[in-house]
């Protein structure tokens, strides 16, 4: 299906995020139909990171392999 669909089927891997996620998240973005604006990926590089989360018990440590 997703051979003779591309436009219908996104594949992402989790590895995959974990290594480019700027990357990846366009691509989402786009394959969704709502891709980045110039003025969006501008201010998106001059961001930082939201605040970490305190509460660890709720939360996995977002590494490969981290649900064993």
């Amino acid at each position: 299906m997703s051979r003779g669909r591309p436009d219908k089927v996104l594949f992402l891997k989790y590895e995959d995020l974990k290594e480019d996620i700027g990357t990846h998240i366009k691509r989402l973005a786009h394959f969704l139909g709502f891709p980045f604006s110039e003025e969006e990926e501008r201010v998106n590089k001059t961001r930082k990171r939201p605040c970490e989360f305190k509460n660890l018990m709720h939360f996995r440590k977002c590494e490969v392999g981290d649900w064993v």
